[in-house]
């Protein structure tokens, strides 16, 4: 039968290949699954299932912007609990909303951040079962966060010898928006990477159990940045971190120009007040930052911050970066398993400044970076049509017949037949190397008929404006299709986009 359609979100199409979530089940509304598209756009296979949605379409999706072929996404456990913490959170800030209303006071629908958090969050002691992942190679294959090792305060995280479904680090995404800042990253903050959320077995909700998290090297490490739930910005080319309480009432802004090594705090009102957000110009390259809020009367406030102030010199050096005289190091992304430190297929070096340089890089600054291929790897394929790749799994395992188009099964299929277990991550730039062998997998017990299933996605051309949002902590915002354009051959004289997504189920 056809995949029946009910919502569908473009995640992305910035690197050369199109990410869909798609919802097809009625009593799942608040999760779909995602599919990857190969180079053309045009034929697709399921990269991650149970992705959290909200009923809007936003979707826990989110690209580390910085970074080629980084995402992080959240995702529900279906035999997990009952969600009931989490619906008793929407519930009690739709309610503290419509009080707000009620009683004649603005409510900021903007910024949807602000009334009845503290109420909201705390009434959330059940959350329902959601685990963070994070993806090094456009969605081929997906992780649990490494934990840090410590906390904050010193003190370890009980995480060792313990598998990653029990103690990995998860973070809230833009559905908990109203509640917890969203995990964010910039372009120009070359591997930085912040976000809220807690040590254990899945994403919790209580603000006691919450924390604010960083990563210096695009989601492969992280460390716990301070206690509590933080909202945040970035400065300087990411080589300033600006962050303010989020849930609490506060009169102090906490600093940090060495990449979270350490935080400095300075008071900027003497009147308590909740900081609703803290923005900067769009590029993040200047010193400057724009903080807001309310105070217990209602009235708003806003504090101009200028960093520039602590009279750091000017870095130097970048073009004789990891020599001692200079203020610059370089540094290779990677997802850890790549000993050639590669992604992509790509061997990316960049220049950033070293953590221990208290300078600025200024707003000017233009980044060193030299890229050249490396041999192909598993890391560099994702599962072809017909198979699928298990969170923390390298392997990519037959999901039955019923995955696999009929156009690739024989007609006079006997026995097995043999298909491509895996295919190239689309923009992957890999030579030689690793090169897949073909597998045999079972003819179908009854023939092509009956339980057969086709997938195809009719999507108008004018849906293409659905995007998911979630660029930054600032405020969800929606990514653009970036470079990549549909080849011709694929429009119908009906003005529709056809997509079959196989490798559905």
């Amino acid at each position: 039968g056809e995949l029946e359609e009910k919502w569908y979100t473009v995640l992305d199409t910035s690197e050369g290949a199109v990410i869909l979530h798609i919802n097809s089940n009625t009593g799942l509304r608040e999760t779909g699954r995602v599919f990857v598209s190969d180079g053309d756009g045009y034929k697709y296979s399921q990269s991650l299932v149970d992705n959290v949605r909200s009923p809007r379409g936003e979707c826990e999706f989110d690209k580390v912007v910085s970074l080629q072929g980084v995402y992080l996404a959240n995702v529900v456990v279906p035999d997990g609990p009952a969600d009931q913490g989490y619906r008793k959170a929407r519930e009690a800030a739709a309610e503290d909303v419509e009080q707000e209303a009620a009683s004649g006071a603005e409510v900021d629908q903007k910024h949807g951040r602000g009334f009845g958090r503290g109420r909201a969050a705390k009434a959330a002691k059940e959350e329902r079962t959601i685990r963070t992942v994070i993806s090094f190679d456009k969605g081929g294959a997906w992780r649990y966060l490494k934990p840090p090792k410590v906390n904050s305060l010193g003190k370890p995280y009980d995480c060792d010898g313990k598998p990653a479904e029990q103690c990995s680090l998860h973070l809230h995404g833009t559905t908990s928006w109203d509640f917890y800042a969203p995990f964010y990253s910039s372009e120009a903050a070359i591997g930085i990477i912040m976000g809220t959320g807690n040590v254990g077995a899945a994403l919790r909700f209580e603000p006691e159990e919450t924390s604010t998290f960083l990563s210096r090297d695009g989601g492969l490490t992280w460390l716990e940045a301070h206690k509590g739930a933080y909202i945040y910005e970035f400065g300087d080319h990411g080589g300033l971190l600006v962050m303010a309480d989020d849930l609490k009432k506060t009169t102090q802004v906490s600093f940090s120009w060495n990449e979270g090594e350490s935080w400095f705090d300075f008071t900027v009102s003497k009147t308590p007040f909740e900081v609703d957000n803290i923005i900067t110009e769009p590029n993040v390259t200047a010193t400057t930052f724009i903080m807001f809020g309310t105070r217990d009367e209602g009235v708003g406030v806003i504090y101009y911050m200028k960093f520039d102030s602590l009279k750091f010199p000017a870095c130097n050096g970048a073009w004789a970066a990891d020599s001692v005289s200079s203020d610059y190091e370089t540094w290779m992304p990677s997802d850890g398993a790549s000993t050639e430190k590669c992604l992509l297929g790509q061997q990316v070096t960049y220049t950033r400044r070293k953590r221990t340089s208290q300078c600025w890089n200024g707003e000017k600054f233009e980044r060193p970076v030299v890229k050249k291929r490396c041999s192909c790897t598993k890391e560099d394929f994702a599962c072809d049509i017909g198979f699928t790749r298990g969170v923390n799994q390298q392997e990519c395992v037959y999901g039955g017949s019923e995955m696999m188009p009929e156009r690739l099964i024989p007609p006079a299929c006997s026995g097995a037949f043999s298909v491509s277990a895996y295919r190239k991550v689309a923009g992957d730039l890999c030579e030689g190397g690793w090169k897949p062998e073909l597998v045999e997998v079972p003819c179908p017990a009854s023939g092509l008929g009956g339980g057969r299933a086709r997938y195809a996605l009719v999507l108008a051309l004018a849906a293409a404006g659905l995007f998911c949002y979630g660029r930054g902590a600032g405020a969800p915002g929606a990514p653009g299709l970036g470079d990549f354009s549909a080849k011709p051959r694929l429009l119908e004289p009906a003005g529709l986009l056809r997509l079959p997504l196989e490798g559905a189920r």
